[in-house]
């Protein structure tokens, strides 16, 4: 059971490991996480936030599960390990719209499992401040997404997952997730 979300002494987790090193300025990565730690600075001034930067892995499980809210910008891609972590952890979710994308576990139901912003982090402030005055409706939003991943492992969807990819791969077919087997696939 997690910590209590009243008893939970950072508001927002801001972690997001920006890229270090000389060309780290130039990368788009690097330029996108930027944006998202610029926009959330006017937060660390209003409420009790972590910092942005890298830290040890234990440390940052342990700020994870006393963080109300976890921001989690896009990476490399959409989907980012911080997103599971943020929901294990049983804080609110709030990372760009992923309504483009289908996952398994779908954990990604915007307003019901997540809290979605724009791809623009402009509006962060706000949605953060907003779930922070409201938190009944940030607690009905974490335990829905936490029990969308707790039902995922306890009715074995991974293991579905990956059967379903080994079958497809066994027959020579391409693979459709079960959630786009209606959706038409161009070739």
């Amino acid at each position: 059971m997690p910590l209590p979300w009243e008893r939970r002494p950072f508001a927002l987790n801001c972690r997001m490991g920006l890229p270090t090193g000389p060309s780290a300025a130039t990368e788009w990565y690097h330029r996108y996480r930027s944006r998202w730690v610029d926009a959330l600075a006017p937060l660390q001034r209003e409420f009790r936030c972590t910092g942005s930067s890298r830290i040890r892995l234990r440390y940052y499980f342990a700020e994870m599960i006393m963080s109300r809210i976890g921001v989690s910008p896009f990476g490399w891609g959409e989907v980012c390990f911080r997103d599971y972590e943020i929901m294990a952890a049983g804080a609110l979710l709030i990372k760009p719209s992923m309504s483009h994308l289908k996952t398994s576990p779908d954990i990604f139901v915007e307003g019901k499992t997540y809290v979605a912003t724009s791809w623009d982090p402009d509006d962060i402030g706000d949605v953060v401040r907003y779930y922070l005055a409201h938190p009944e409706e940030a607690k009905e939003i974490i335990h829905n997404g936490r029990a969308a991943l707790s039902a995922y492992f306890e009715e074995d969807g991974f293991v579905k997952d990956v059967r379903r990819v080994l079958d497809v791969a066994r027959e020579g077919r391409r693979y459709v997730p079960a959630s786009m087997a209606r959706v038409p696939i161009m070739a």
